[in-house]
C-alpha cells in the first residue's frame, strides 16, 4: 500500500499526523492546528471528487455555512481553505469521542439517557432551521459524544439552504443515507412532499430508534431493498425490540418515524416538548 502524501503535511496551518477516515467524497485526518496549539480534524476533498465541480462546490458551502454556525451542539470550524490543490475544513477535534453508531452497537442507552441526547439535538437543529438550514442526513454516525455525554453533529456535506435557489443535487438523485431517510428525500418531489424541517425531525426520530433499540428503523439486503421498505411499510415498533420502553416514547418514535410529515412534531422544539416532561 502506498504512503499517503498529505501526511506530515501543513494545509491551512494544521499538520497532518494521521487519517482517520476514508470517504468517497472527502478523507478525515487527525492533526495539529499550531496557532491554536490545540488538536483538530482536518476534512480534506479527495482528488476523485474535485473533478466533479458539484462536489466542490458542495464541499465549499458546507464549510462556509459552518463557519456562521455557533453553537454549543454543532462541530465548531477553525478554517476553511483551499492549498496545494486540496480543498479542506479545519474543524473541532473530539477527543475521546464515541459516535452514536458505535454507542448503538455496543449497548442501547435507558429512554431517559437517549432522550437527553435528542434534547441537545433538537436545540441544535432548531437553530440550523431558523436560519433556513436543513441538515438532510441525520443519522447516529454524524452524531458524536464528547467526554461526559455531550452530543455534537456533524458532517453537513448534504446542507440544504432554503434561502438560496442554487441547487446542487441534481433533480431526481438520491442523497442520503437510506436507513434513517425520510421517504421525501427518498422520492424527491414525489407524493410524502418536499424536504424541509420535518424532514430532520424523521431522521432524528431513527437516531433515538437506533439509540433506544441497537437497530435502524429499517434495513433491507441493498440500499434499494431498504428505500423500498421505508416508501411501503411500517417500522417495527421500537418496543418490539426493547419492551421495558414506556408507550409514550415508542408513540414518540412512532410519530417522527411517519411517512406523513403532518403526523410528524413540527419542528424539533414541538419534539423537545412532546419527549422531555
Amino acid at each position: 500500500m502506498s504512503a499517503d502524501p498529505l501526511l506530515g503535511q501543513t494545509l491551512g496551518g494544521a499538520r497532518l499526523e494521521q487519517r482517520v477516515s476514508k470517504g468517497l467524497m472527502a478523507d478525515v485526518y487527525r492533526g495539529h492546528y499550531e496557532r491554536l496549539n490545540v488538536p483538530v480534524a482536518v476534512k480534506v476533498l479527495s482528488p476523485k471528487a474535485m473533478a466533479q465541480g458539484v462536489n466542490k462546490d458542495r464541499f465549499i458551502r458546507e464549510g462556509q455555512a459552518l463557519a456562521k454556525l455557533q453553537h454549543p451542539n454543532i462541530i465548531k470550524i477553525y478554517h476553511v481553505g483551499h492549498e496545494q490543490n486540496r480543498y479542506f475544513i479545519i474543524m473541532d477535534w473530539i477527543q475521546d469521542g464515541m459516535n452514536l453508531r458505535q454507542l448503538g452497537q455496543s449497548r442501547p442507552l435507558t429512554p431517559p439517557q437517549s432522550l437527553k441526547v435528542i434534547e441537545r439535538l433538537c436545540e441544535a437543529l432548531t437553530y440550523c432551521h431558523e436560519r433556513q438550514l436543513i441538515h438532510r442526513d441525520v443519522k447516529p454516525a454524524n452524531i458524536c459524544l464528547r467526554r461526559g455525554g455531550h452530543p455534537v453533529l456533524m458532517d453537513f456535506s448534504l446542507l440544504k439552504d432554503e434561502s438560496s435557489d442554487v441547487q446542487l443535487t441534481a433533480p431526481g438523485t438520491i442523497m442520503g443515507t437510506v436507513n434513517f431517510m425520510p421517504p421525501e428525500q427518498a422520492q424527491p418531489g414525489g407524493a410524502f412532499g418536499d424536504v424541509g424541517p420535518r424532514s430532520d425531525v424523521y431522521s432524528l426520530g431513527g437516531t433515538l430508534y437506533w439509540l433506544l433499540t441497537g437497530k435502524p428503523p429499517f434495513k433491507g439486503r441493498t440500499p434499494m431493498e431498504t428505500i423500498i421498505k421505508l416508501m411501503r411499510e411500517d417500522p417495527i415498533p421500537a418496543m418490539q425490540h426493547n419492551p421495558s420502553l414506556p408507550p409514550i416514547v415508542n408513540q414518540l418514535v412512532m410519530d417522527c418515524l411517519s411517512k406523513q410529515q403532518d403526523v410528524r412534531p413540527s419542528c424539533p422544539a414541538e419534539l423537545v416538548e412532546l419527549a422531555v416532561p
